[in-house]
């Protein structure tokens, strides 16, 4: 360690590196969106790799269902607080070396150095594998979701609905001889859906479901499905596949990741995407909806017929290399 330097306190990695916490200068900064708190690290030189991975944390994947968490450095103020970043400020040699570089590289040897270290709230659950974990559960830990609603109008043909003929333009007109039939054509019925961009973070290159993406593309989900303390009813789900071109970023450890930016669109109705709403209301003033199935040729009309869009098991897009 570097001499002369008080150890306030001397912690560990979770791989066994030992390190000193300097305590001046601690810095606590409110920031936009939580706080930001950042202290100095003393650790010895030929362990410094070894400790900036551990402080931000990796991933690896054995080839199993779960993904292998080494969790960041957290902090022990704040513990909602973990290590995102990292910076070497200084570092130096024992006075006593009579070698200050390395004979064969010429690069110079180090016996110390002090890292920043600033911890921060992530935008996901920062957790290790939980207990009794099934495959699937790795969308409740490193995944992150942002929400968006869109007006939608959907266009359907104008029988069933009828218009003031009157020249008041305010459709208020009580006389029923001035209600007219809408003419056959088109008329357009008013709902939303609910953009849901789900990001699986530090996905290792080697565990992305690139297959369960690409089979999964325009599917509902089969069964009842939860995502980030949401629940969504059968088929209400639709998967859009990702938001966009998705680029492998370096960790710390030196390994490729990608984050993913799953889309789903959710649709709030009564049978979700294998359903319409028809232009019919009910006694209470309510639309109501129908299921919907396609026609296949020489099949008998029923139940039996295959839905609008078919239906899927979303636990595989978060399950490494899964398949469908």
């Amino acid at each position: 360690m570097r001499p002369g330097v008080p150890a306030d306190y001397v912690a560990r990695t979770s791989s066994g590196v030992e390190f000193q916490v300097l305590m001046d200068p601690i810095t606590d900064q409110g920031v936009a969106r939580g706080r930001s708190v950042s202290v100095l690290a003393l650790v010895a030189w030929a362990e410094s790799i070894q400790f900036v991975e551990d402080c931000v944390g990796y991933t690896t994947w054995d080839g199993g269902p779960f993904l292998n968490r080494v969790l960041p450095l957290q902090c022990p103020w704040y513990p909602e607080l973990w290590c995102d970043q990292y910076e070497l400020t200084s570092s130096g040699c024992d006075e006593r070396r009579d070698d200050p570089g390395d004979p064969i590289t010429g690069w110079p040897s180090k016996d110390w150095c002090i890292y920043r270290l600033r911890f921060s709230r992530p935008p996901y659950n920062v957790l290790g594998l939980p207990n009794h974990a099934v495959p699937g559960d790795e969308r409740k830990r490193f995944v992150s979701v942002r929400r968006g609603f869109t007006p939608r109008e959907r266009r359907m043909s104008g029988w069933g609905y009828v218009y003031d003929d009157s020249d008041t333009q305010e459709a208020s007109d009580p006389n029923p001889n001035k209600w007219k039939e809408v003419p056959d054509e088109t008329v357009f019925i008013p709902e939303h859906t609910v953009t849901i961009v789900c990001t699986w973070h530090q996905v290792p290159e080697s565990a992305v479901p690139w297959a369960a993406i690409a089979g999964l593309l325009g599917y509902v989900n089969a069964s009842e499905w939860d995502l980030y303390k949401m629940t969504f009813a059968p088929h209400s789900l639709l998967f859009r596949g990702l938001q966009d071109l998705v680029e492998r970023y370096q960790g710390a450890d030196g390994s490729w990741y990608y984050d993913l930016p799953y889309v789903f669109e959710y649709r709030p109705t009564p049978y979700g995407w294998n359903g319409y709403t028809r232009a019919q209301i009910d006694a209470g003033g309510r639309r109501t909806y129908g299921r919907v199935r396609r026609l296949v040729p020489d099949a008998p009309r029923g139940p039996n017929l295959p839905l609008m869009y078919p239906t899927g098991d979303f636990d595989k897009l978060f399950i490494p290399g899964a398949t469908v």
